[in-house]
């Protein structure tokens, strides 16, 4: 069994229990006061590491009449995602995509930048999907007590500084419209420029 499969596992052990429920409320809570803040509705939506889709069903619920494409590259938890009517899946890499530049008003990667070792790359990529209005909310885990305990057992992640993700948002082209926090991510809605 991979890492991922277990992560797909653990995610719907997890999720509910007291602390991580309250963790992932939260988040969804700051997800949905970021969105609010696009001033037009998206028609087109990329949701990168999607997971199991509970970013995914947020977008669904907040956008109705939205496409909506969910990519993970973890197969296990792209067949978690709940079927809608309005939502694509896609297994690949966020940054190797087969998918159109320009092509989405809304990029999602909740969740995903810690996974991603070259930020600028990344920031990059994204700007590259976005259409000339568009809007992404990206979300950062800082260096924490809780980032170090997901390190030590084994996953392998890319945490920053408060200072380094700054630095990342100012060198990339994007304006930041929007910001809030929760005790594991740092979460920002930019405007592509």
């Amino acid at each position: 069994m991979d890492a991922w499969t277990l992560k797909a596992k653990l995610y719907r052990n997890f999720r509910n229990k007291f602390l991580w429920g309250r963790i992932l409320k939260q988040e969804i809570e700051n997800l949905r006061f970021l969105i609010s803040k696009i001033p037009h509705k998206p028609r087109t939506i990329l949701d990168l590491g999607c997971g199991d889709g509970n970013v995914t069903a947020v977008l669904s619920k907040s956008f109705p009449e939205a496409q909506i494409t969910a990519v993970d590259f973890n197969y296990k938890m792209l067949k978690e995602l709940k079927s809608r009517r309005n939502t694509y899946r896609v297994l690949g890499d966020a940054l190797q995509l087969p998918l159109k530049n320009n092509a989405f008003e809304l990029c999602t990667a909740v969740g995903l930048a810690e996974y991603i070792k070259d930020k600028h790359l990344f920031l990059y990529r994204l700007h590259e999907l976005l259409s000339p209005s568009g809007y992404a909310v990206i979300t950062y885990a800082p260096k924490n007590f809780l980032t170090f305990l997901r390190h030590s057992h084994g996953i392998k992640i890319y945490s920053d500084t408060d200072e380094a993700i700054e630095q990342y948002l100012s060198q990339s082209d994007f304006i930041l419209a929007a910001r809030s926090e929760s005790i594991m991510q740092k979460q920002y809605l930019l405007k592509k420029k």
